[in-house]
C-alpha cells in the first residue's frame, strides 16, 4: 500500500510542479517524512510562515508555472489572505493546499492535540472564497487526485487565478488502494 501523501506528491510532480513552498505543522509531517524517503517528487521548500510561503509561490507563478503553497489550517489561511488577493487581482495561477483540523477522534491522525479544537472553523474556505476561482474541502480519499486535477486546470485557465483546497490530516496519511 502507498500513502496518499506519496500519491499527492507524485501527482503534483507529474503535473509539472517542481517546487512546493510548505509551512511545517501537524498537517504536513507526513509529506516531509515521505519526501525524506526519496522519490520523484517536487522539491519541498519548508518556510516558517504562510505570508512568506504564499508570497514565494506567487513569485514563482510570475516567472514560471503555477505556484504551489501548503499552508497550516485556519491560522495559515488567515495569514495568506492578502497574498491570495494579490494573486486574484494579478490573475496568476496559484494552488493553495491548506490543512484541515482532523475530523475523527480515534485512530491515526485524529484530533489528539488541544490545538485541533482551537483551529476548527465552521467553514474554513469561507475566508478565501471571494478571492479564489475554486475552493473545495476534500472529505474522502477518492476525491484527492480528481480534485487536484480540476484545481490545477481551473487555476491555469484564463483568466488565471488562485484556487484553494483543504485536506484533513486523516486523508493525507490514509493508504491508497
Amino acid at each position: 500500500m502507498v500513502s496518499y501523501t506519496k500519491k499527492i506528491l507524485e501527482f503534483l510532480k507529474s503535473s509539472g510542479i517542481n517546487d512546493i513552498f510548505m509551512v511545517s505543522g501537524t498537517d504536513y509531517a507526513s509529506f516531509i517524512e515521505e519526501y525524506s524517503k526519496g522519490g520523484d517528487f517536487p522539491n519541498i521548500i519548508v518556510i516558517p510562515h504562510e505570508i512568506t510561503a504564499v508570497s514565494a509561490a506567487l513569485g514563482y507563478s510570475m516567472s514560471s508555472k503555477i505556484g504551489v503553497a501548503f499552508i497550516h489550517t485556519t491560522p495559515g489561511t488567515a495569514n495568506s489572505i492578502g497574498i491570495i488577493m494579490n494573486a486574484y487581482s494579478a490573475r496568476r495561477p496559484l494552488l493553495i493546499i491548506a490543512g484541515r483540523s482532523p475530523n475523527t477522534l480515534k485512530g491515526d491522525a485524529s484530533r489528539n492535540l488541544r490545538i485541533h479544537w482551537g483551529q476548527e472553523a465552521k467553514d474554513q474556505g469561507e475566508m478565501v472564497r471571494q478571492w479564489v476561482k475554486f475552493e473545495f474541502e476534500i472529505r474522502d480519499r477518492s476525491q484527492v487526485i480528481q480534485t487536484l486535477k480540476r484545481a490545477i486546470r481551473i487555476a491555469e485557465e484564463e483568466p488565471a487565478g488562485p484556487v484553494y483546497i483543504s485536506i484533513p490530516r486523516e486523508i493525507t496519511i490514509d493508504e491508497a488502494l
